[in-house]
C-alpha cells in the first residue's frame, strides 16, 4: 500500500488510476505500522534537529507541508523490534537520515542544517530519490529470477515458483516514454519540481537552440533527457554495465 498526505489523496489516487498503476493508496492517517513488517519512506522530508523541515537547499516548507505525522509514524516504526525501515533519499533531509548524519554533515551543502533527525535500519542514497526507487524496484525483479536467492524469497515470502524465471524475463516495465507520461499528468495536475517549485523545467537555448527538447518537465531541476538515461541504464540485465 502507498500512503500520502490526505490533502493530496484523491489526488495521488485520480494519478494512480489515470496511469493505470493497481496501487493502493490511502490516507497516512490511517496507517497502522503494526500491519508492516517493513516501512519504506521515500523523499519524505524529517524533522532537523530544531523540529523544522527543510528541502535540501535550506528553505522552509513549513508553508507547503505539515510533515509531523509522518515524521512522528516513521520514528515508531523505526522504534519496534519487529518492523524494519528504509529511507530512499537524496539530499540528507528525508526521514531516516538521522542514521547516516555525519556523512549528510561532511558532504552536503547546509548538510548540519537540514539532516533529519530520525534514523532508519537502511537507507539507499541516489541522485534523485526516484533513481533509488526504481534502482530498489530493480533489484526486487532480479531476486526474483536469481535461483541462488529462492531458498530465501521462499522463507521470507512463502511457496514461490520461480524455476523457469530469469534475470532477462523480470524486468521492470518502468520505460523512458512512461516515466514523461508520469511526469507530465503530475505536472498537469499541479505537482511541482521540488527544487525549482514550478511545473516545468526552464528551457535552456544556446544562439536561439533549445537544449532541452524532449520535454519540460524536471525532477529535482533535472531535465528529462537525464532521467531517461538512468531509466535506460537500470533496464539492462545485471551482466550489463551501468
Amino acid at each position: 500500500a502507498i500512503f500520502v498526505d490526505e490533502e493530496v489523496l484523491p489526488l495521488v489516487q485520480n494519478v494512480v488510476q489515470y496511469l493505470e498503476l493497481a496501487r493502493d493508496v490511502r490516507a497516512i492517517s490511517s496507517l497502522d505500522i503494526d500491519q508492516f513488517d517493513h516501512v519504506v519512506s521515500i523523499e519524505r522530508p524529517g524533522a532537523a534537529a530544531d523540529g523544522s523541515f527543510h528541502n535540501m537547499r535550506g528553505r522552509p516548507l513549513a508553508k507547503l507541508l505539515d510533515n509531523k505525522m509522518s515524521d512522528s509514524i516513521f520514528r515508531q516504526a523505526h522504534s519496534k523490534p519487529n518492523i524494519f525501515t528504509t529511507s530512499i533519499a537524496d539530499g540528507g533531509n528525508e526521514l531516516g537520515c538521522g542514521s547516516i548524519r555525519r556523512l549528510i554533515s561532511r558532504f552536503v551543502d547546509h548538510g548540519e542544517e537540514i539532516c533529519a533527525e530520525s534514523k532508519c535500519d537502511f537507507v539507499v542514497m541516489a541522485g534523485t530519490s526516484n533513481w533509488g526507487a526504481f534502482a530498489l524496484a530493480k533489484a526486487f525483479g532480479i531476486l526474483q529470477g536469481c535461483p541462488l536467492h529462492r531458498y530465501h524469497i521462499k522463507r521470507g515470502l512463502g511457496a514461490c515458483d520461480y524455476t523457469n524465471a530469469s534475470y532477462r524475463e523480470i524486468r521492470p516495465s518502468h520505460s523512458p516514454g512512461r516515466e514523461q507520461t508520469w511526469l507530465e499528468k503530475l505536472a498537469s495536475v499541479g505537482i511541482s519540481d521540488g527544487i525549482l517549485f514550478s511545473q516545468q523545467y526552464p528551457k535552456l537555448t544556446l544562439d536561439g537552440a533549445t537544449l532541452h527538447s524532449e520535454s519540460d518537465v524536471s525532477v529535482d531541476a533535472l531535465s528529462m533527457e537525464v532521467h531517461s538515461d538512468i531509466i535506460r541504464k537500470l533496464s539492462h540485465g545485471p551482466d550489463d554495465s551501468l
